[in-house]
């Protein structure tokens, strides 16, 4: 991977941003487990000309899957779960669902489960930004009597299943999913600022707020109301510094179970034969492409997210960013690998 030519892509594509007065994004590119380069445009906060630094901390929105899939195979590694586990057995509000659902078809998104978001959204009476939570999230999916395919037969994103992941971790845990990241996942690894938001009144220091192109008069930025505050489909606060250590301990894992680092990256096949190459909370390149690699983004919210990694090289791009307008995304999903090469 190009490096120099990676960087240059970055601020080139960036470089009408004025990061006085508008809110911006966090790049930083880990080769070997060190940063190696990394840049902050743009503000945190705008009502406080807070500025964009390597310890601001991103709502990484499903970029947060990563880490919630960590949980569960941490304590498949701890022999608390199995991977061929029936939902139904272990989460209640899936009692009406009348097929085996495994913890493996949730981690994977082959559970055929709808995506809840596909529901709250069109309710009745219901505004983009009204408040939800995993409380009421479950309390929807225990209406779900159905599902859109068998278990198994197809690949198909769904928000709900890492919901359902995480109601997991605390059922059989008695932890909260929050407390038991921290002590299971994030303090290993030393990422100690680094956490899933479960309390919308916590104040957290270095929080990065996000904003949205106002449409009317080309008339600045409006700030993006979050009130949503659920974990596990997404959730995790993090930043430049913290997912640093977290990529280095990707490459090159020191802190946690083998099974549960390798386990990220392993995928398993559809009722068809044919290979899902959506892992566990993360994607990955298939046999075909000349380069291996592996990526998740997010995007919730007036934020948007994208680890990319190249396991050969030891090389992780992260990109955090508060502002839709200078969304790498929209390049594409493997956009560090079209500029890297």
């Amino acid at each position: 991977m190009n490096i120099d030519k990676l960087i240059t892509k970055i601020e080139v594509s960036t470089q009408e941003l004025d990061s006085n007065t508008e809110p911006g994004f966090c790049c930083g590119i880990v080769q070997n487990g060190e940063l190696v380069y990394s840049i902050n445009q743009g503000l945190a906060n705008m009502e406080s000309d807070t500025p964009l630094t390597n310890e601001s901390l991103f709502y990484l929105a499903s970029e947060s899957k990563q880490f919630t899939a960590a949980c569960i195979l941490n304590l498949v590694n701890d022999g608390q779960i199995i991977l061929d586990q029936d939902i139904r057995d272990l989460v209640g509000e899936t009692k009406k669902l009348t097929k085996k659902i495994t913890l493996q078809n949730l981690l994977n998104h082959t559970s055929g489960i709808p995506d809840y978001l596909d529901y709250i959204f069109y309710q009745i009476g219901r505004h983009d930004h009204d408040y939800f939570d995993n409380k009421g999230i479950l309390e929807l999916i225990g209406k779900f009597d159905f599902l859109e395919f068998s278990p198994g037969e197809k690949f198909d994103y769904s928000n709900t299943n890492y919901i359902l992941l995480m109601t997991v971790v605390q059922n059989v845990t008695g932890l909260s999913p929050a407390q038991y990241a921290k002590e299971k996942i994030f303090t290993p690894v030393g990422m100690h600022a680094t956490l899933f938001d479960d309390d919308r009144y916590k104040i957290i220091k270095n929080r990065v707020y996000s904003y949205t192109p106002a449409t009317e008069k080309n008339d600045g930025y409006r700030l993006e109301l979050k009130n949503s505050c659920t974990v596990g489909d997404g959730g995790v606060l993090s930043s430049i510094h913290d997912l640093v250590l977290w990529e280095a301990n990707i490459h090159n894992n020191q802190h946690l179970p083998d099974p549960v680092i390798s386990g990220l990256f392993h995928t398993t096949s559809l009722n068809n034969g044919l290979v899902n190459y959506y892992a566990n909370g993360t994607e990955i390149s298939s046999p075909k492409d000349k380069i291996k690699y592996s990526f998740h983004g997010g995007g919730f919210e007036g934020f948007t997210t994208n680890i990319f990694r190249v396991h050969d090289e030891n090389i992780s791009v992260i990109y955090l960013s508060n502002n839709p307008a200078v969304d790498l995304n929209k390049l594409g999903p493997k956009w560090a690998l079209d500029f890297g090469i």
